[in-house]
């Protein structure tokens, strides 16, 4: 078990996703910017949070507004065009250098991108 989580990037309990989750849910949250609402997102409960803490922890999740800002990059930018790994690059560091320019890179913090 310690071999798995050695290569994750970042360590991020799983206990703490599902208690975010359950904080959403008590909230009633409403449906993102995917559609998915939370009974939609229920449905497959367990699959849905490990994919979730997965990527979190791996350093691959990327919110909506983030895969946003990454996307018009790509097609801003020529070189950046058909290179998501340049424009990921890219995004971190324009939220290491600006970290204030987008309000959710100052919620999350450096688990962003």
């Amino acid at each position: 078990m310690s071999e798995m989580t050695s290569t994750k990037s970042y360590v991020i309990a799983k206990r703490a996703v599902w208690e975010a989750y359950q904080q959403v849910k008590a909230n009633r949250g409403s449906a993102g910017i995917d559609g998915e609402s939370i009974a939609m997102f229920d449905g497959k409960l367990s699959r849905n949070l490990y994919k979730l803490w997965n990527r979190m922890s791996s350093g691959w999740y990327f919110p909506p507004p983030v895969k946003q800002v990454e996307q018009w990059a790509r097609r801003k930018y020529k070189t950046l065009l058909r290179r998501k790994r340049r424009s990921v690059d890219w995004l971190r560091k324009m939220k290491d250098e600006t970290p204030n320019l987008f309000h959710h890179w100052s919620v999350v913090g450096n688990k962003v991108g």
